[in-house]
């Protein structure tokens, strides 16, 4: 059900993209015909009417009277009428242009203002340097100023007040009658920008629905960063849309808080970015030391934003700007120098982030740069905030895959993990039910061998109170012999059961160990020769008994039965199989006819509880040689090579 909503949204998502970018594609294409249109005078037309000199720009505190000529400064091409400003603060912004009438006939012209977002004030001054101030009406969607210019020169200069930092304004030149015929030009602008920008809002209610029901089922950091990320760029962008819709939204109701906000927001969303890059890579766990120089640019980032608030609050809006700019610029250059280190020890996850960061770097630094040459902007015509828009959506389109394969891959090594997780508890389970066996095992020859062998001495100890002295001799003989092999098998028990002797030397040292207590002063020769593999293997409690039997077994049989003067064992590893291997020089025998006698009967019982394969090879006069096969993935003990 929640993989199923998840697909669900992100299809539409990705549809939501590929709509922006065609809306987008579209405003690019056509941009450029717009400002061609309608009664716009162009420099080479030949209206008679055009600009003298350079418009220059200057920046005045609460004045109502335009500064000195020597405070405005040249900073934008004089060849483009249509300039577009980045503006610092609130403060007031002038510009200074000459506007000539080669004619010899009084022009009715109209200074048209595009930006809804200041208040605009125009000052023309006469021949005897007295000013008449004019007042923008609305009409169409633009603020327009009505003059009639006469034939000449004519100085003029433009007072915007915005209402708050950081908005771009410029002023074109039409013929009055032309007013009425703007209407679709506005339409066309407006239209396009409206679209574009309502596209790309969709887009980010879309992501941040998506990214929330994200962190509502998986409850990860990484989805609550992103999520404080998008809602800033969200509350940015509807500001931004509020100002060319004209909704009575955030502006309305706060507008004293949208500087502030306005500032604010350009920050806040680069500490929520490098918070969500931490937690989607991992860097605590991968790269430490990153970790917490990110961790301190983030706490930088957030007292630059605090600072902020802190000057537009105490009315010194001009210095907000220069204070963004900076940790704007700072930020750029740190983005940079992290994009560097992810791409030196970039893997699939820093790939995507890597990706991301660079769409969405490039689309803030282009929206950033490009007014600042008129001559690319005037070309271009569009609003920068659309490059932005187009990185911001690449961005999101791959961060939005990017955690799908986080999401799929840590649920592959949670299923691994878990598939583990029950593999080891079926080995356990097969270590416990060993146990169970053992334990039952060691509780019968308890009961079987040890507790009959009580039973005897009980008995032959009654039998021998009532017997004369000669014949008590002979039970206290029998006796002690049971005590023996008694106290033999207790010792088999206990060294099956402690876990020091898993290890492979520990049994060959218990075979040598049990060789020498048996072979006494027979006479015989006995040599064991085990590989450094088999002394270095660790086997289970059920399989040391078993093999340490099976030695024994054969090597009674070769005592009692074949007056050999020699025994040898040889113990190997050959492939995934233990040999045991145990030889004599006796007698022999026909296996054909005496296949369970001689002990072969409880050899081949053990044989079958370590699934090994026992081969017997024995011919009169020829000697006997046992060969036993045994596993070694069944008699391990798991985790041990």
């Amino acid at each position: 059900m929640v993989n199923a909503v998840m697909n669900k949204f992100r299809r539409i998502f990705y549809r939501s993209v590929f709509i922006l970018f065609a809306i987008l594609a579209n405003h690019l294409s056509a941009g450029a015909e717009v400002w061609k249109q309608g009664g716009l005078f162009r420099a080479d037309s030949a209206s008679g009417i055009f600009i003298a000199s350079k418009p220059t720009f200057a920046i005045q505190n609460s004045s109502e009277t335009p500064p000195a000529d020597s405070l405005f400064k040249d900073i934008y091409n004089p060849n483009k009428l249509r300039t577009f400003v980045f503006a610092l603060g609130t403060d007031p912004f002038w510009m200074n242009l000459t506007l000539v009438n080669s004619g010899k006939e009084t022009r009715n012209i109209a200074l048209r203002f595009p930006h809804h977002g200041v208040s605009t004030s125009v000052f023309l001054q006469d021949a005897g340097k007295n000013f008449t101030v004019y007042h923008p009406y609305k009409k169409n969607g633009f603020l327009y100023v009505n003059l009639e210019l006469t034939p000449g020169f004519h100085q003029m200069y433009v007072r915007h007040q915005q209402y708050w930092s950081k908005m771009y304004f410029g002023v074109d030149i039409v013929d009055q009658h032309e007013i009425e015929n703007d209407r679709g030009e506005y339409m066309n602008i407006a239209s396009d920008a409206v679209f574009t920008i309502v596209a790309f809002a969709v887009l980010i209610l879309f992501q941040i629905v998506y990214v929330a029901l994200q962190m509502y089922f998986h409850r990860k950091p990484e989805y609550f960063q992103y999520l404080l990320y998008l809602l800033c760029i969200g509350l940015y962008f509807e500001i931004r849309m509020e100002m060319i819709v004209k909704l009575d939204g955030l502006v309305a109701l706060i507008p004293w808080a949208i500087p502030y906000l306005n500032d604010t927001l350009l920050l806040l969303p680069f500490t929520f970015y490098l918070g969500f890059s931490r937690y989607f890579i991992g860097t605590k766990e991968l790269f430490p030391k990153m970790d917490k120089i990110i961790k301190t640019i983030e706490r930088l980032n957030l007292m630059m934003a605090g600072i902020v608030v802190l000057i537009m609050l105490v009315g010194l809006t001009a210095m907000a700007y220069p204070v963004v700019m900076s940790t704007v610029v700072a930020t750029f250059f740190i983005s940079l120098w992290l994009i560097r280190f992810f791409y030196l020890r970039r893997n699939k996850l820093t790939q995507f982030l890597l990706l991301a960061s660079i769409f969405a770097i490039t689309g803030h630094f282009l929206a950033m740069t490009i007014p600042m040459f008129p001559s690319i902007s005037s070309k271009l015509n569009i609003d920068p905030i659309n490059l932005t828009m187009a990185g911001l959506a690449f961005e999101m389109f791959i961060f939005n895959t990017g955690l799908g394969y986080k999401a799929k891959h840590e649920q592959e090594e949670k299923i691994k993990a878990q598939t583990e997780l029950i593999g080891q508890y079926k080995k356990n389970q097969e270590i416990q039910e060993q146990m169970q066996g053992m334990r039952d095992k060691i509780a019968n020859d308890l009961h079987d061998d040890i507790g009959s062998t009580l039973s005897g001495i009980v008995v032959y100890g009654q039998v021998a109170i009532n017997s004369d002295k000669a014949k008590a001799d002979g039970i206290l003989l029998k006796i002690i012999d049971s005590s023996q092999r008694m106290m033999e098998s207790m010792r088999d028990i206990v060294w099956a059961i402690h876990s020091r002797n898993d290890e492979g030397r520990g049994m060959v040292k218990r075979m040598r160990d049990a060789a020498s207590d048996r072979l006494g002063l027979t006479g015989i020769k006995f040599t064991l020769e085990a590989d450094n593999e088999v002394e270095s293997r660790h086997f289970t409690m059920a399989a040391r008994r078993n093999m340490l039997m099976l030695f024994k077994e054969a090597l009674n049989n070769a005592v009692k039965h074949s007056g050999a003067n020699a025994i040898s064992c040889r113990l190997q590893i050959d492939g995934e199989r233990m040999l045991m291997e145990i030889r004599d020089n006796g007698k022999g025998f026909d296996t054909g006819t005496q296949s369970s006698g001689n002990g072969l009967g409880s050899m081949h019982q053990r044989s079958a509880e370590l699934k090994a394969r026992l081969y017997v090879e024995s011919s009169p006069e020829q000697g006997t040689r046992i060969r036993i096969q045994i596993p070694l993935a069944e008699n391990m003990i798991p985790g041990h090579s």
